[in-house]
């Protein structure tokens, strides 16, 4: 699989997380503003290991 294609997967998959937490703020905005701290940490580490990789392969 190309770099290209891991990050717009990645890039799909943040958007989706997204649009689901919009979702539950509206739901339930006590359970909604952890969680969307917790994925947007995690969204920003994984992003942040695959531009290290990146710079290592070229």
């Amino acid at each position: 699989m190309s770099h290209k294609l891991k990050l717009m997967i990645i890039y799909t998959i943040s958007v989706l997380i997204c649009a689901l937490l919009i979702y539950f703020s509206t739901y339930n905005k006590l359970l909604a503003s952890p969680i969307a701290v917790l994925i947007a940490i995690g969204v920003g580490k994984l992003l942040e290991k695959l531009t290290e990789n990146k710079k290592e392969t070229e």
